[in-house]
């Protein structure tokens, strides 16, 4: 009995080695997943100062402004004086965007010309707004002053909300774990498994 068992106890010992030999545990492979090497300190140091400029970037339609429930002509000049404020605030974003070091690769590239690209899409809305405040029919003059908070709640890099972007990007979000003003975007980074 124990001849016809032999070669079957040989197999099934063969298949048991091979089946762990060359292959590694699986707390070798988180391990070294975890001492993966740091991303480039240049794009680190970029990538940072960016968010830096945009996690501080407060821009908020002022809740004070009320609209108008039977506007007047005196109802323009305070939805003007917002949109002026407004603008500001985006132009001090944009200029302080303008003196980062050059994008230090594709990808930081990108990124800064989508946020650069969605403060000047605002700041042209809002100045068509400002102009459009001046002869806005005042029966209507009420919806003028909502259109810039919806304008606001749209757009992608306000109040640092939208430095979830970087997560689009799997080597800025490598990086942004290693800055301190940029958010975690580890949950939602994309991978190459």
């Amino acid at each position: 009995m124990l001849r016809r068992c032999w070669p079957m106890l040989v197999i099934a010992a063969l298949a048991a080695g091979c089946t762990s030999v060359g292959s590694p545990d699986r707390g070798a492979t988180s391990a070294a997943s975890d001492t993966a090497p740091p991303p480039d300190s240049v794009l680190v140091a970029w990538l940072d100062d960016f968010c830096g400029v945009y996690w501080d970037a407060s821009v908020f339609w002022p809740h004070d402004l009320e609209v108008p429930e039977s506007p007047t002509d005196a109802d323009r000049q305070p939805l003007i004086d917002a949109l002026e404020q407004l603008d500001a605030e985006l132009a001090a974003i944009d200029e302080a965007a303008a003196t980062l070091e050059p994008a230090p690769n594709a990808s930081a590239a990108d990124l800064l010309e989508r946020y650069r690209e969605s403060y000047r899409s605002m700041r042209a809305d809002f100045a068509d707004y400002a102009e459009s405040a001046t002869w806005y029919p005042l029966e209507e003059l009420d919806g003028l002053y909502r259109l810039p908070a919806m304008t606001l709640a749209g757009s992608l890099p306000l109040d640092g909300q939208g430095l979830d972007a970087i997560a689009e990007y799997e080597d800025l979000a490598t990086a942004a774990a290693h800055t301190q003003n940029c958010p975690d975007v580890s949950e939602t980074a994309p991978t190459t498994e």
